[in-house]
């Protein structure tokens, strides 16, 4: 099973739970004499949905730690496969605003010898996206994203003096 799959079981068994309680507590309130039995039965039912979260809960949890680990393996040796995990992870960093650790400056090539990890590398300056010259009509109407966590950045700086940064 997927893990997109077990945390939809474990949101619908999460649904009946809450069902099953709430049908208990109107139970409870009834004035009714067999209102006990249908409680006791209530109660296994929900007793049995509980067991059945914990358990997918667990496995959910052991998958995520499991797909956290893999994510966290050391970079491939081919250099062009290295490049991709180091961009990707200073992508993945920079938009949940971690920090980025030296590993991945090496891989994208910044050796840190002539002080240029103050600004960003050249490798990366040039695949970032900056807003284009042209005015798109559209960019004022459209501002919201169906994406998570994404954000249009926009660089608007030069610098006069950068012949001293010697980064690949």
């Amino acid at each position: 099973m997927k893990l997109y799959q077990m945390k939809q079981s474990m949101f619908n068994i999460g649904e009946e739970i809450q069902d099953v309680n709430e049908k208990i507590i109107q139970q409870a309130a009834s004035p009714d004499p067999k209102a006990s039995d249908e409680i006791k039965e209530l109660q296994k039912t929900a007793d049995s949905l509980q067991v059945r979260y914990d358990a997918l809960n667990k496995q959910v949890k052991e998958k995520e730690e499991e797909q956290s680990n893999k994510a966290k393996t050391v970079a491939p040796d081919d250099p062009k496969e290295r490049f991709n995990h180091g961009f990707a992870e200073l992508v993945r960093k920079t938009v949940h605003k971690e920090a980025i650790g030296p590993e991945i400056y090496q891989a994208l090539g910044d050796e840190d010898t002539t002080g240029g990890n103050k600004f960003l590398p050249k490798t990366v300056s040039t695949e970032i996206i900056t807003e284009p010259a042209v005015k798109n009509p559209l960019r004022d109407i459209s501002v919201v994203s169906q994406i998570p966590n994404i954000e249009i950045h926009r660089l608007t700086f030069t610098l006069d003096d950068d012949g001293f940064i010697q980064d690949k």
